[in-house]
């Protein structure tokens, strides 16, 4: 007996978003490039550690809207004061002076200033040789820019990493999709409306 093969099929996705994932892998990817070259490595840093404090403060929203109740009550306050209370609701460990939090809260601070940036006047002065070629000087670094380095950025890039597995881990498996592993469920079925045989489910994970 030969067994008819549909001519269409119907495709079906599920995939529970959380955008901390996504704000991780573009920090990772512009740290990568800074490693990679030095044109152009400033504004790579500064993307990633913008969007390394951007990880930071989502992950741990994300956290609170499936944790806590009435999560938007709590939505408002200072990005350190979200972090530690999530700790706290947790029962994560926090405290402000030591690793990864001192480094989460000095990273807040810059995204700040970054956000927040006034006009700076920059006045430097230093003893060159008389044949110096003032052509090749660079231009004087603003404070800002004092604080894009490798170290920097690399740093702020592993609290991060760890925060984010501190919190997720505290998470029940039921209620941990998309939160822990960014990742999607599909499935396929005859295209007939809805009689044709069991969907066959693929899951694809993909970590941060």
């Amino acid at each position: 007996m030969t067994v008819n093969q549909p001519d269409r099929l119907l495709r079906r996705q599920r995939r529970h978003f959380s955008a901390h994932h996504m704000l991780v892998r573009t920090a990772r990817i512009a740290l990568d490039r800074a490693r990679e070259s030095e044109v152009g490595s400033l504004y790579e840093l500064l993307t990633a550690m913008v969007f390394t404090a951007f990880a930071i403060e989502a992950v741990t929203n994300s956290v609170g809207s499936v944790m806590v109740e009435e999560w938007e009550d709590f939505e408002a306050l200072r990005p350190m004061s979200k972090v530690r209370f999530v700790c706290e609701r947790l029962g994560v460990p926090f405290n402000r002076n030591e690793a990864p939090w001192n480094q989460a809260a000095k990273l807040f601070k810059f995204r700040n200033s970054v956000a927040h940036a006034k006009p700076e006047l920059i006045f430097t002065s230093k003893r060159v040789l008389a044949n110096h070629e003032p052509m090749n000087d660079s231009a004087p670094e603003s404070k800002i820019e004092q604080e894009l380095t490798l170290s920097s950025a690399e740093t702020a890039f592993a609290a991060a990493e760890r925060i984010v597995r501190l919190l997720t881990d505290k998470i029940p498996v039921d209620m941990a999709l998309g939160l822990a592993v960014d990742g999607w469920t599909g499935s396929l079925t005859a295209d007939d409306g809805g009689s044709g045989s069991a969907p066959t489910r693929t899951a694809r994970p993909r970590r941060s």
